[in-house]
């Protein structure tokens, strides 16, 4: 289904539900800050000491910390774009560098939706997604910058416009630095405006990052499927609606994300988009929840990996290798490889099947 099909019905739908409004706890304002280059283990409230960022811990304290959450892609333009549309990028097309195929404008953003639905959406910094001369998805405005006072300074003119509008709003903020006191400081600032504006319990913070960063590089293709790289942080506060200072420990991904912005919202997902990811709302919120699938998975041009809280297989050039099995138990960083040891060969031909059946069904 193309974007312009989907936008339609989408629209039509939500004009003939307009006949009773949405309660605010359904519809509420969501801020997006995504960093760049930031690993979970750069942060204090995932155990670094060196590291000062009282304001990004901050919202761990007053909401929930994911501790286990990966990118599909340990690339930023593609991991980006498979924030945003809950896509692989098999799917999408975007593989590497920031260069949009065709068949991208299709695609169908989260923004999109919302926008659809009501929302107001406002894109601010960083877009690494290609074609950067006009107007993306959805948002409006949409303004691609690096300098992180811009970035800060227009998102919270945006966050004030659509205030006196009195509509819901997307807001993302997507910040070119990684961990520091600057990125900190301005994570600080966004809080406190709604905090200020008396907004922190209408309004979903999420903090994450695009990619992760390996430290001690010795490898010189620092672009690699390694714990530090993939391992992101994932936080979300929403007062009143999120208990504060929850740890949630279960495997989720960065193409998890869509469902559960949806799912939270109560809108269907996108029809004809082949979505692997499913809704960690109910983690957030601490609410009942059946069995939770823990795995994970990521692909980077011909690098495909499968991840369960124990073991991690990479498999490269379609699994002619050099492959990678990690014992995660007897290893945390995975840098041990057990690829020949005949004592896991059930666990790799196992998870050789399930990353290669994922890899097949979803690549279109």
């Amino acid at each position: 289904m193309r974007r312009r099909t989907f936008l339609r019905g989408a629209l039509a739908g939500a004009l003939a539900r307009t006949g009773r409004p949405q309660p605010a706890a359904e519809r509420p304002h969501i801020l997006l800050v995504i960093a760049s280059d930031l690993a979970a283990w750069m942060l204090g409230c995932y155990g670094n000491q060196e590291i000062q960022t009282p304001n990004i811990d901050r919202l761990a304290v007053q909401g929930v910390r994911f501790e286990n959450c990966f990118v599909c892609t340990p690339v930023s333009s593609p991991s980006r774009a498979t924030l945003f549309t809950g896509r692989t990028p098999m799917q999408h097309g975007i593989q590497d560098l920031p260069v949009q195929p065709p068949s991208f404008r299709d695609e169908v953003f989260l923004s999109d939706i919302l926008a659809a639905h009501g929302y107001l959406c406002g894109y601010f910094g960083r877009w690494d997604m290609g074609d950067e001369g006009q107007a993306q998805h959805g948002f409006s405005p949409w303004y691609v910058a690096d300098e992180a006072d811009l970035v800060l300074r227009r998102a919270i003119e945006f966050m004030e416009q659509a205030r006196a509008k009195k509509e819901p709003w997307l807001a993302v903020a997507a910040y070119a630095e990684s961990a520091g006191t600057g990125l900190d400081d301005r994570v600080g600032a966004l809080v406190d405006y709604l905090e200020e504006k008396k907004l922190s319990e209408d309004t979903l913070v999420v903090f994450t990052s695009d990619r992760g960063h390996q430290q001690n590089v010795s490898d010189p293709d620092a672009i690699s499927m390694r714990e530090e790289v993939i391992r992101v942080p994932l936080l979300m506060r929403w007062l009143g609606q999120i208990p504060p200072g929850r740890v949630r420990r279960e495997l989720v991904s960065t193409y998890d994300f869509m469902p559960s912005m949806l799912d939270l919202l109560r809108l269907p997902l996108p029809k004809g988009r082949n979505l692997c990811g499913r809704s960690y709302w109910p983690l957030a919120t601490s609410r009942a929840l059946g069995k939770w699938d823990e795995r994970v998975y990521g692909y980077f041009r011909s690098t495909a990996m499968l991840r369960e809280p124990q073991y991690k297989l990479v498999l490269r050039n379609e699994g002619k290798g050099p492959n990678e099995l990690c014992d995660l138990s007897a290893d945390s960083a995975g840098h041990a490889n057990r690829i020949e040891d005949r004592a896991l060969a059930h666990v790799r031909q196992s998870m050789t099947r399930d990353l290669n059946a994922w890899i097949k069904k979803y690549s279109r």
